[in-house]
C-alpha cells in the first residue's frame, strides 16, 4: 500500500514541470503542498481506509467470545480508552506527540525515501571514478561514507575534469544466455557467456557432491564470482535484459567528446551535496548537441530490477485515460545503478522446503557506512562464496550472518597489519544489506517485499578484544539456523530470528532462544531432525553488547537456576535417548514455555519458579536415597535471591526469558550431538 504512494509521489516529483520549478527557486515545501499532495492525496485515502477496515476486524475477532478468552479479560478498544481515559485528561500530548512524529517520519520516507537506488548508484559513480583516476595514473582507491541524506565518494588522489578519457570503460556486464540471437548485444563489448558458464557450474556441484576432487582442484572449478549477477540478469521474469542491454549499448556509443562531456556533467553535478540531479537530462543534451550529436535522448525506463521501490508505474490519481505507463528518468544513472549491481549486488536464487527451487530471487545491496573499496572487495569476495540458495527467510538470516563473518575474517586478516578500519566496528564500516524479493507472478516476475538487514550491532568487536570468539559466535549462528526447515514451527521461529536481524533488538533473539528451546527438546525427543544449540560462552559474548544484560547473566543464582533448566530438560532428554538404562531425572517438558508465560506478571514468575527449584531439590533427594549419590547440586535459598533480585532490578519478562535462552543451551562441556550426556554423568561438587 505504501509503495503505491511513494510511486505516486515520485512519479510526480520526476515531471519536467517540478524540475522547472526548483531550476527557478520555488520552495521545496511549497511545490509539495501545490502539486505533490493533491496528488497523492486519494491514495492516502483508499490506504487509510482499508487499515480501518482491518483494525475494526481486528477488533471484532479479538472481542469474539468464541476464542476461549472471558468477556471480562478480552481485549477491547473501548475498555482500553476507558482505562486510560485520566491520562488523556492529565496530558494527552504524551500520546500524541510521539503518535504524531511516528506517523510523519514514517510517510516522508514512504514518500521520499529510495535507499537501494542511491546505494547502487553510488558505487556505480564510484566505479567510474576509479577508472578516471587510473586514466590519468592516479590511485584508484575509493572511499564511501554515507553522510545521511546522502553519500560522499573520497579518492586518494583528486581528479582533474579538464583531462578526462574519451572512452567509456566496461562497468556493467553484457549476458548472452539462452538461445536468442544477439541482436541485442551488437556494440557490446567484453560480453559474459551464461551458457558455458553453466555448465561449469554443474561439473562443480557434481565434483563436490561426488568428492572426487581434492580442495585445491574444487577452488579451480569454482565458477566466477559474478556468476550469480549474470544469471539475476538473464532472468527470463524480470523482462528487463533488453533494456538493461540497451543502456549497455547507448554507453558504448559515447565516444570522444561524447563521453568526456558526460563524465564531466555528472562529476560536476554530485560534487556538492546533495546534487543537483533533477537537471541533469536538459543540461546533457545541450551537451550533446554542442558535440555534434542531435539525436540523443536523455531519458530511458527505470528498471524494476534496479528500482524496486518504483513499480510498473502508475494511474494518476485524477486520470484522462487508464494506460500505465512506464517510470523514466536520466539514463545514465540507470547505467550507474547497473554498473553499481556488480560492485556491491549479491543475488541469489530461493528455494522451497526439501531443496526444490521456486521462481524467485532475492537481491541483497551493501548499504555502506564508511568503506573502502578494497575492504569492500575482500568482504563481497568471502559473502558471495559462502552465501547459497535457500530458503526465504533463511536466506534473509543466513545473508545477514553470512556478511558479518565476511567483515570480521576480513579484519582478522588486516589486524596484524595494523589496518585502522580493522580494529572499527563492524555497523561502523557497513551499516547493513538491502533487501528485495522478486516473485513470480507468471509471465513476469514482480517486488513483493523490500527491508533492511542490520548489521548485528552486537559485532561490534572492541580494539582490545579476541575476534575469534565472536568469528565463533556468528558460525554457531549460522549453524543453528541452517538446522531450522522453514515450514510449520519452523518457519515462526525463523521469522522470530528474522525480526532480531532487521531491527538489532537483543529482546527478540532471547525470545527466539526460549521457544528454540521447546523446539528442539520435542526433535529430540521425536527423534527428528537434526538441530544444534546455541552454548553459553557464545551467549555470555553476544551479552557483552549491552552491560544490563552481561550483569544479569553473570550473576551467581542466574547461572544456577539456568543450569538447574537444563538439568531437567535437554540433558536428561539425551540420557533418555542414548542410555540403555534411561536417565535419572525426569524430563520436564514445557518448564521453558511455562516460565516465559508466567513471566508476564511478576508474583506469577517468582511462585512459578519457586515451584519449580522445590521440584528440583526434591527430585534430587530421592535420587540420593536411592542410589546414595549426589549427582546435582541443590539450588540454594540465597540463589534463588539473587534471582528475585534481578527480577525486582529488570523485570520479571527479560529475567524469565534470559533464563530460559541459557537454560536450554549448551554447556562447553556438552556434545552437540546426542551422546552420552556428560552433564549428568558427573557427579556435582558441594
Amino acid at each position: 500500500a505504501t509503495r503505491v504512494i511513494r510511486s505516486a509521489a515520485i512519479g510526480i516529483r520526476s515531471q519536467p514541470f517540478i524540475e522547472a520549478a526548483l531550476s527557478i527557486g520555488c520552495s521545496p515545501l511549497r511545490i509539495m503542498a501545490r502539486h505533490v499532495l493533491p496528488n497523492v492525496a486519494p491514495a492516502i485515502i483508499v490506504v487509510a481506509t482499508i487499515q480501518i477496515g482491518a483494525a475494526i476486524l481486528a477488533e471484532a475477532a479479538l472481542s469474539f467470545l468464541g476464542l476461549g478468552v472471558s468477556s471480562a479479560q478480552s481485549p477491547s478498544w473501548g475498555r482500553m480508552l476507558q482505562e486510560t481515559k485520566p491520562v488523556w485528561q492529565a496530558a494527552w500530548w504524551t500520546a500524541v506527540a510521539p503518535g504524531l512524529a511516528i506517523t510523519f517520519t514514517v510517510l516522508v520516507y514512504n514518500l521520499f525515501g529510495d535507499a537501494l537506488r542511491d546505494a547502487l548508484a553510488v558505487f556505480g559513480l564510484a566505479a567510474l571514478c576509479a577508472y578516471i583516476a587510473r586514466y590519468q595514473e592516479k590511485p584508484s582507491r575509493w572511499q564511501v561514507d554515507d553522510e545521511g541524506p546522502y553519500y560522499r565518494i573520497t579518492l586518494d588522489a583528486e581528479i582533474d575534469l579538464h583531462s578526462l578519457p574519451e572512452e567509456p570503460p566496461r562497468l556493467a556486464m553484457a549476458v548472452r544466455s539462452g538461445s536468442r540471437p544477439d541482436d541485442e548485444l551488437r556494440g557490446i563489448p567484453d560480453v559474459f557467456d551464461l551458457n558455458a558458464e553453466w555448465e561449469r557450474v554443474r561439473a562443480f556441484a557434481e565434483q563436490r557432491a561426488q568428492r572426487r576432487s581434492s580442495g585445491e582442484e574444487l577452488a579451480e572449478m569454482q565458477p566466477a564470482s559474478f556468476f550469480a549477477v549474470a544469471d539475476f540478469i538473464a532472468w527470463r521474469l524480470l523482462q528487463f535484459r533488453s533494456s538493461y542491454h540497451d543502456l549497455l549499448r547507448r554507453w558504448h556509443d559515447l565516444s570522444g567528446a561524447a563521453f568526456s562531456s558526460t563524465a564531466a556533467l555528472i562529476l560536476e553535478a554530485c560534487s556538492t551535496p546533495p546534487g543537483a540531479l533533477s537537471g541533469l537530462g536538459p543540461a546533457w543534451m545541450v551537451a550533446m548537441r554542442q558535440s555534434g550529436r542531435r539525436d540523443a535522448r536523455a531519458d530511458a525506463t527505470r528498471l524494476q530490477a534496479l528500482n524496486p521501490s518504483q513499480g510498473k508505474g502508475l494511474n494518476r490519481p485524477k486520470p484522462s485515460s487508464v494506460a500505465v505507463g512506464n517510470e523514466s528518468g536520466f539514463w545514465v544513472l540507470e547505467y550507474l545503478k547497473a554498473a553499481g549491481l556488480g560492485v556491491a549486488g549479491a543475488p541469489r536464487r530461493v528455494r522451497a522446503s526439501g531443496g526444490q527451487q521456486v521462481d524467485a530471487r532475492k537481491l541483497y545491496v551493501v548499504a555502506p557506512g564508511s568503506v573502502r573499496s578494497d575492504v569492500l572487495d575482500l568482504v563481497m569476495a568471502r559473502f558471495t562464496r559462502a552465501l547459497r540458495d535457500d530458503q526465504p527467510v533463511k536466506l534473509d538470516i543466513l545473508a545477514a550472518l553470512r556478511f558479518a563473518e565476511a567483515i570480521l575474517e576480513t579484519q582478522k586478516e588486516a589486524r596484524p597489519r595494523g589496518e585502522p578500519w580493522a580494529f572499527d566496528p563492524a555497523p561502523t564500516l557497513v551499516l547493513g544489506l538491502h533487501s528485495v524479493t522478486f516473485q513470480s507472478l507468471g509471465q513476469a516476475a514482480a517486488v513483493m517485499n523490500i527491508g533492511f538487514l542490520d548489521t548485528p550491532a552486537w559485532l561490534a568487536v572492541p580494539a582490545d578484544a579476541d575476534i575469534d570468539a565472536y568469528l565463533a559466535l556468528v558460525r554457531e549462528h549460522v549453524g543453528v539456523i541452517g538446522t531450522i526447515d522453514e515450514q510449520g514451527e519452523g518457519f515462526e521461529l525463523l521469522r522470530t530470528y528474522r525480526e532480531f536481524v532487521a531491527t538489532g533488538r537483543l529482546e527478540s533473539f532471547i525470545e527466539f532462544c526460549g521457544r528454540y528451546g521447546e523446539f528442539f527438546l520435542r526433535n529430540l525427543a521425536q527423534n527428528r531432525r537434526f538441530l544444534r544449540r546455541f552454548t553459553v560462552g557464545n551467549l555470555e559474548v553476544m551479552m557483552q553488547s549491552q552491560p544490563n544484560l552481561s550483569e544479569i547473566v553473570r550473576n551467581s543464582g542466574f547461572r544456577a537456576l539456568a543450569t538447574a533448566i537444563r538439568l531437567s530438560t535437554v540433558s536428561p532428554q539425551y540420557r533418555q535417548r542414548m542410555a540403555d538404562g534411561g536417565s535419572l531425572y525426569d524430563v520436564r517438558y514445557g518448564l521453558g514455555q511455562d516460565l516465559v508465560r508466567h513471566s508476564v506478571d511478576k508474583q506469577k514468575f517468582a511462585a512459578k519458579l519457586s515451584e519449580f527449584v522445590q521440584s528440583y531439590n526434591a527430585e534430587n533427594a530421592r535420587v540420593y536415597e536411592r542410589r546414595n549419590e549426589q549427582r546435582r547440586r541443590n539450588i540454594e535459598v540465597s540463589e534463588l535471591d539473587e534471582v528475585f533480585r534481578l527480577v525486582d532490578a529488570y523485570g520479571a519478562g527479560l529475567v524469565g526469558r534470559l533464563l530460559v535462552a541459557y537454560g536450554y543451551a549448551r554447556d562447553p562441556r556438552e556434545p552437540d550431538v546426542p551422546q552420552q550426556d556428560s552433564a549428568e554423568a558427573q557427579p556435582a561438587s558441594a
